[in-house]
């Protein structure tokens, strides 16, 4: 996690390296965070709206690294 926050504020337009920060908080359960990563990474790249839509959608039980996938 602090690699990927330390590249974002590096890079704070790369959507793939917020998104992952937004998986990896997911993972450790801050809902809130995620989203407001993912909502970020929708602004910086719109083309990535489907792959997020999916990690929202995903809950607590399920499989995150599915999104690999995406």
């Amino acid at each position: 996690m602090q690699d990927l926050e330390y590249l974002r504020d590096l890079s704070p337009d790369e959507s793939n390296v917020v998104f992952q920060l937004a998986r990896v908080y997911r993972l450790l359960g801050d809902k809130v965070k995620s989203a407001q990563l993912l909502a970020v990474a929708r602004d910086v790249s719109p083309k990535s709206v489907k792959k997020i839509e999916r990690l929202l959608a995903l809950t607590k039980d399920e499989n995150v690294d599915a999104m690999e996938e995406g």
